[in-house]
């Protein structure tokens, strides 16, 4: 238990794990913290929130434990950029460390038990974001606590039985639309087929990498002055960074997450990527809300400021060129392509028979399908995004090249199969697109 804890506010749903917690906290004796207990209600579920939202009422006063309710209605711009987990998650979270905004001795503490831990790692692997990513759910960390860690569903379950608690259940737990209860439901049981213990093993894996982290971060504190920050950039010497890309990387990762704590896309290619700006100047955006530049002397990572993306629509005739200001794109028909020399991107298209009238460059509209390469039919190109993993605050600035109104080139991403090259003396057309500012 952190030291000088004066009040622990139990964060619960009307869910078994929490009810369990906050009915355990209840019965230690000789408790040294006030007990208080907090629930949010998201109006996800309608009736069904408002019922658990009455049944935690009814059993903290059965505790006699005092209860705040907070309204968690979600912003539909966040669903929008988040999706509905990681919203309800980024309001609960905001919610609750509110509650101890003035007084750091006051704690939150959550449910988060030994399957939640494996779920979070086995989720974290499936997605690919990083080997930083197996730390899982820290039993500490910014004010909140978590008692349960080591604890496993099946005593939570016995919990429930002898104090006959009547707890509620999230039907949303069982719909397969959510990836972690395809994890919860379908692979965690497979595995524990093969090994009983998985959960535990998994358990002991996320400790290991926090230990490995922990000393990892020792390490590159002796770089910490290579980096002159700001509030919302930070620069650095080239040739005063490490020449280890490991370090390198790691360096960049922990500004990319000062700057962005709650970064979604930073991956291990997005990582490496990165590399190519120590051996020539350029711009890459490998996170959400944060860009790096560098000139080849200087490297700065820095904030983007967030800008609505309005529509735009261009008509080119061959051997035109485009500059779109708003989404950070140049856009050529027709033209040699500085591209092919290392800058930009470049995609050669069969054109279909007949002349060849204008060319459209628009960004992406609602009902837009798309032919991906190599596939038999066509998919809404919403869905080709989610399947590539196109993070959603750049998809409305992306550049679509559309010939004879059909989507020919995702600039930067992928030639639809309708124009692919074939084998044939077909008419070619050469596309090329590029970043404003990555003239490198």
């Amino acid at each position: 238990m952190p030291v000088a804890v004066r009040k622990i506010v139990v964060a619960i749903s009307g869910g078994p794990d929490s009810s369990v917690l906050l009915h355990g906290l209840k019965s230690l004796h000789h408790r040294e913290f006030e007990l208080f207990a907090a629930h949010v209600n998201h109006h996800l579920r309608g009736a069904e929130s408002d019922g658990d939202e009455a049944w935690t009422r009814a059993f903290c006063h059965s505790l006699e434990i005092p209860l705040e309710v907070i309204d968690g209605t979600l912003d539909d711009d966040l669903v929008r950029t988040r999706g509905i987990e990681a919203a309800a998650r980024e309001v609960r979270y905001g919610r609750l460390r509110a509650i101890r905004q003035n007084d750091p001795r006051t704690w939150i503490a959550t449910a988060h038990h030994a399957a939640d831990q494996a779920e979070t790692l086995l989720l974290r692997l499936a997605t690919g974001r990083g080997p930083w990513r197996l730390v899982g759910i820290p039993a500490i960390q910014d004010g909140l606590i978590r008692p349960f860690l080591h604890v496993g569903r099946d005593v939570i379950e016995a919990y429930l039985a002898e104090h006959e608690i009547d707890a509620r259940r999230d039907s949303s737990n069982e719909s397969p639309r959510f990836l972690r209860n395809r994890i919860r439901n379908e692979v965690l049981p497979l595995l524990l087929t093969i090994n009983p213990r998985v959960v535990d093993h998994l358990g002991e894996t996320a400790e290991l990498e926090q230990e490995r982290e922990a000393l990892f971060s020792l390490m590159l504190s002796r770089w910490v002055e290579v980096f002159e920050r700001r509030a919302a950039s930070a620069s650095a010497s080239l040739d005063l960074l490490p020449s280890e890309p490991l370090l390198r990387r790691a360096l960049l990762r922990a500004e990319i997450r000062r700057l962005d704590p709650d970064e979604r896309y930073l991956d291990v290619p997005a990582l490496k990527r990165l590399e190519e700006l120590f051996v020539r100047p350029g711009r890459l955006r490998p996170s959400r809300r944060v860009e790096i530049l560098s000139d080849g002397k200087l490297l700065t990572v820095r904030r983007v400021v967030e800008r609505a993306i309005e529509d735009y629509e261009y008509r080119l005739q061959p051997g035109a060129t485009v500059e779109i200001p708003a989404a950070g794109w140049r856009v050529s028909v027709g033209l040699p392509c500085e591209g092919e020399n290392g800058a930009g991107f470049v995609q050669t298209v069969a054109l279909p028979p007949g002349d060849l009238g204008s060319v459209i460059v628009r960004n992406r509209r609602k009902g837009d399908r798309f032919h991906p390469l190599g596939m038999q039919t066509e998919k809404k190109l919403s869905d080709f995004f989610i399947d590539r993993k196109i993070p959603k605050d750049i998809r409305d600035t992306l550049p679509l090249v559309l010939i004879d109104g059909r989507i020919a080139w995702i600039a930067g991403i992928e030639v639809s199969e309708d124009f692919r090259l074939g084998s044939g003396d077909s008419e070619r057309l050469a596309l090329c697109a590029s970043r404003l500012g990555d003239d490198r």
